[in-house]
């Protein structure tokens, strides 16, 4: 990999880059050289006095993460210091394995002796001739994958009826791959096929031929996938650090180093001594076994590298850079943040559909920079005197003009009533969550843009994020396990926006379909059908625990006063609408008759309110649930003709009646509906017996099928039997 830079001013000791754009291919032996100019030959990291050994792998010219030592190659303190690069010249070359499948295509497609593709002249100089004009039409992409399917498939065809290149005649060599980097060629005759012989055949590959299969020849070619030598990253890669016993303990890309420099110094030794060639293989098998697992060390039929003691497997640089564990998932597309906390989410209806509930502990770790004014000046220093541990507090404070804040965990008592009485405008105290203060909300996977909202923080006892259940939907969000995060934000701007633009106040519809996605839910639905269906009525206790549950303190009328006063379902949910509020629509029950009755509907599914009473109809799914299709719902209608504030007001305040109407049904359900019926289980052993003696016959007619008819063998057989 390879990146085009432009130098920018210089800054301070270090000269800073640019990036202009990044381009991916094969390194050379001649640019690793130029990028590694230190030579790593030494296996040994410190000498006896416990310092770096020149030539080891942590040589002090490939950079320093001391931060009081200078880089003795470029003169700069780590902070600006990114690491020199060294190399390690391999004493025979070997193969890159996350190249190896596409060694073997190129090996069974190009000739051995002159590396032209198998192609009869003109379906070659066919193929150049696209790949150029792709190459001219595209000046950043430049090769077409496209291309070299098209070439396999046409080798393939050629190969099936000659085994000699049409170019020199010379007798093509089919190769199999085994064990990732061991290349065996099985005709015409037997044989291993080492890399330095792999090399000099990829070298023979003309640029035209190249560009077919795949490589652009000014970034890369063939027979740089033979590794001749390594680049050694520096140690701000693979840091040293010290334990708790103070021990140094290495980076696993040192050790893996480190076994590289052991096998290539063994085989060096071996083929200075005029070692017998199957010593000189077998050394040669261990390099390339410690090249590939420093490259991969998880690979399917490879013995994974351990560290010497506990035998944990060691991660080489796939490992670092690949999972939910690598750099990319972990540290570049996903990052961790501060001021955010994580825990399960557990249903709560009486806290509002805007609001989230944080349990206590991690109300007194996440805080809120306030800058002190003098209209909030005695707030905070009461804040202040009560400190971190008692809630509401205050975690730190920073004066004015001062960007180190003091923290409050290490003062005294009357510590924190000094610089309690010591505030001033314009010093800012990082307090406790208050009831009230925006934070962010999100459940990944983060799949559209309401998978993360502002809720308002309602302060509560226990350990699990509280959430209305009317909230569910846009999260995706279920109450088997579900772990929800929360942000803190720091900046008042951010604050502003998350009220204005995130809050679930600003987004009851969907993006998607236009309908609310805000509402009941499941029991709640269940609960608002019990309660307006035809029948159900309530004494004056009964609706007085209801009403009150949703924050009403005004009784109606009863509908029936003798013998006993009683109020209907209708009337209750009627207390919950706007005033003036107009609709009709279709509940779920509707049984879609040929011919609406709406008012006179037997099933009572058409749902009439006027001036904001329910005067027909029941309450399901379809008049208060959630992205309900080509139907405008109750919902639907108060945020169009109320707004969102009163929308949002209706479902705090249905959604605490409807828990309450559950709660007094005892909405649930017993072994009755898991019992079954009389004389399931004999005729569902009926049915298996049925079942087993069919195919037992159908088994025993196979049998005696296969006895008197032999199968056809050869091509002829099988197109007569067809």
């Amino acid at each position: 990999m390879s990146s085009l830079i432009t130098p920018s001013p210089r800054r301070e000791e270090a000269i800073s880059y640019v990036l202009r754009g990044l381009q991916f291919g094969l390194m050379s032996p001649q640019d690793i050289r130029k990028i590694g100019m230190i030579e790593i030959r030494e296996p040994a990291a410190y000498d006896e006095a416990g310092m770096p050994v020149q030539g080891g792998v942590l040589d002090p010219r490939l950079g320093t993460i001391n931060p009081r030592q200078r880089c003795p190659t470029c003169g700069n303190y780590p902070q600006h210091c990114p690491g020199h690069f060294g190399r390690i010249e391999l004493a025979k070359p070997v193969i890159n394995i996350g190249y190896s499948r596409l060694l073997k295509y190129i090996l069974n497609m190009t000739c051995p002796q002159c590396g032209k593709i198998l192609l009869p002249d003109n379906e070659r100089k066919e193929l150049i001739r696209k790949a150029r004009k792709f190459w001219e039409e595209h000046p950043n992409k430049k090769i077409d994958d496209e291309i070299f399917k098209e070439a396999q498939k046409k080798v393939n065809k050629y190969l099936n009826k000659s085994d000699k290149c049409p170019h020199c005649s010379a007798r093509v060599e089919l190769v199999d791959l085994k064990e990732f980097y061991k290349f065996i060629v099985k005709e015409p005759e037997p044989r291993r096929l080492w890399p330095n012989e792999i090399r000099d055949r990829l070298e023979r590959i003309p640029d035209e031929d190249a560009m077919i299969l795949g490589f652009n020849p000014e970034r890369a070619r063939p027979e740089w996938i033979v590794i001749t030598v390594i680049l050694v990253p520096p140690p701000t890669v693979r840091p040293s650090i010290f334990l708790e016993t103070g021990e140094r303990s290495e980076d696993d890309l040192t050790h893996l180093l480190v076994d590289i420099i052991k096998a290539n110094q063994k085989l060096s030794e071996s083929i200075a001594s005029g070692a017998p060639d199957s010593v000189i293989e077998g050394e040669w098998e261990l390099l390339q076994y410690s090249v590939a697992v420093f490259f991969h060390n998880a690979a399917t039929g490879l013995p994974v590298a351990t560290q010497r003691g506990s035998n944990r497997p060691l991660k080489a640089l796939f490992q670092r850079l690949s999972g939910k564990e690598g750099r990319l998932r972990k540290n570049l597309i996903g990052k961790r943040v501060d001021f955010s906390s994580r825990t399960v989410i557990s249903p709560d209806p009486m806290i509002g559909v805007d609001e989230v509930g944080v349990p206590v502990e991690i109300a007194k770790v996440l805080t809120i920079p306030e800058y002190v004014n003098e209209w909030n000046i005695e707030q905070l220093k009461d804040l202040v005197m009560r400190g971190p541990n008692e809630y509401p507090g205050a975690n730190y404070i920073r004066k004015k003009g001062e960007t180190r804040p003091i923290s409050l965990k290490v003062l005294k008592r009357d510590v924190l009533e000094r610089e309690a009485e010591a505030l001033e405008p314009g010093d800012v105290v990082e307090r406790h969550l208050l009831n009230g203060d925006y934070v962010l909300f999100n459940r990944q996977p983060s799949l559209h843009k309401l998978s993360m909202m502002s809720h308002k923080v309602r302060v509560l006892p226990g350990s699990t994020f509280r959430v209305n259940p009317g909230t569910c939907v846009p999260y995706n969000a279920d109450f088997d396990g579900d772990e929800m995060n929360l942000h803190v934000l720091q900046l008042m701007e951010a604050r502003i926006e998350a009220e204005e633009l995130m809050s679930v106040k600003k987004n009851l519809l969907s993006p998607r379909t236009g309908g609310s996605i805000i509402g009941a839910k499941q029991d709640l639905i269940s609960a608002a059908y019990i309660l307006t269906k035809k029948g159900s009525v309530y004494t004056c206790e009964e609706v007085c625990d209801i009403l009150a549950k949703a924050g009403i303190t005004e009784l109606p009328e009863p509908a029936i006063r003798k013998p006993v006063e009683l109020w209907t379902g209708k009337q209750i949910f009627s207390a919950l609408l706007p005033k003036g509020l107009m609709f009709e629509g279709r509940a779920a029950v509707c049984e879609g008759c040929v011919k609406c009755l709406k008012e006179e509907c037997p099933y009572d599914a058409y749902v009439i309110i006027r001036n904001g009473e329910l005067l027909r109809g029941v309450i399901d799914d379809d008049i208060i649930g959630t992205l309900v299709k080509a139907k405008l719902t109750l919902i639907d209608v108060i945020i169009r003709d109320y707004g969102e504030d009163e929308a949002v007001n209706f479902l705090n305040r249905a959604i605490r009646m409807l828990a309450k109407i559950a709660e007094l049904q005892g909405i649930t359900m017993s072994l009755n509906e898991l019992r079954m019926p009389e004389g399931f289980h004999k005729k569902l052993n009926e049915v298996f017996e049925s079942a087993y003696t069919d195919t037992l016959e159908r088994v025993k007619e196979f049998e005696v099928r296969r006895a008197r008819v032999r199968m056809p063998r050869t091509k002829e057989e099988i197109i007569r039997a067809l």
